[in-house]
C-alpha cells in the first residue's frame, strides 16, 4: 500500500466502519493516521504509537481491560470511553500475531437497526464514565449518519433505572448482531471508526503474551465536555 491509497481506503471506511490492510509498512502508519486527524494520546501512554500485548490482571495497570479480564477474552467496547470526547478513528497494527491466534471482533452498530423509541432510550439515559475524574454523558448521541456510540462495561455503568434499561438494551443488540472476525496476519492495519464500530479481543488458543498490535488513537478529547 502506498499514501496514494487513501482516498480508497477513506472511502471504505466511510461505507463499512472499518477497513482492512495487509501487508503494510510500519514506517508509512503515522502518515495515514495523519491523514484521517490529529493523532491523539493517553496521558498514560504519551507516545503516538502503543505497543499493546496481553497481560495477566496481575501486570496490568489499574482501572484497564486487561486489570479486569487479564489474558481472557475482551467484552464489544469503545477505545477511551472514559474520554471526554473519544477517539474518532483507532488505528490497529500486527506486529506479532502471537502463538495464541487470538482475534479481533467487530460490530457496526448500524447494523442494530434501532427503533426511534430505542434510540430515544440511548440518547437519554444517564450513565457515569471514567474513574479519576468521572462525568456524566449518554452511549449514543444523534450524528449526521444517524447516532455515534459511546461503549465501554469496563469504565461505564449505569445511574438511572433508564440507564439499567439502555445497559440490557445494549446487551441485547450486541448478543444478536453479526460480528465480522479478523483473523490477524503480521503486516495488517486495520482502522475503525470508533464512534460506530465496537470492538473486542477474542480468546486465544493458548497464552500469548508475545502478540504485539500497535495502536494509534485519532482525534477526540481529553479535556472538552462533549458526547
Amino acid at each position: 500500500m502506498l499514501i496514494s491509497d487513501i482516498p480508497r481506503f477513506q472511502s471504505t471506511l466511510a461505507a463499512d466502519g472499518y477497513v482492512l490492510e495487509r501487508n503494510i509498512d510500519r514506517d508509512i502508519l503515522l502518515g495515514i493516521a495523519a491523514s484521517l486527524g490529529p493523532v491523539k494520546t493517553d496521558p498514560r501512554h504519551p507516545q503516538q504509537m502503543r505497543l499493546i500485548k496481553p497481560q495477566t490482571m496481575a501486570d496490568a495497570e489499574p482501572n484497564t481491560l486487561s486489570s479486569r479480564y487479564g489474558m481472557d477474552a475482551f467484552p464489544f467496547h469503545t477505545d477511551a470511553a472514559h474520554w471526554q470526547i473519544p477517539p474518532n478513528y483507532v488505528l490497529l497494527y500486527c506486529v506479532e500475531v502471537g502463538s495464541g491466534n487470538r482475534p479481533t471482533y467487530l460490530i457496526d452498530s448500524k447494523s442494530f437497526w434501532l427503533t426511534q423509541m430505542e434510540l430515544s432510550l440511548l440518547c437519554n439515559a444517564v450513565w457515569r464514565s471514567g474513574h479519576l475524574n468521572p462525568f456524566l454523558c449518554t452511549v449514543t448521541c444523534p450524528s449526521d449518519s444517524g447516532f455515534s456510540i459511546r461503549y465501554d462495561p469496563g469504565c461505564m455503568s449505569p445511574r438511572s433505572p433508564r440507564g439499567v434499561k439502555a445497559a440490557n438494551l445494549l446487551e441485547t443488540k450486541l448478543n444478536n448482531a453479526q460480528c465480522r472476525k479478523i483473523e490477524w496476519q503480521s503486516g495488517d492495519l486495520l482502522i475503525i471508526n470508533n464512534w460506530r464500530v465496537l470492538h473486542a479481543r477474542g480468546p486465544a488458543e493458548r497464552a500469548d503474551a508475545d502478540r504485539v498490535i500497535a495502536r494509534i488513537l485519532i482525534g477526540g478529547s481529553n479535556g472538552c465536555l462533549g458526547f
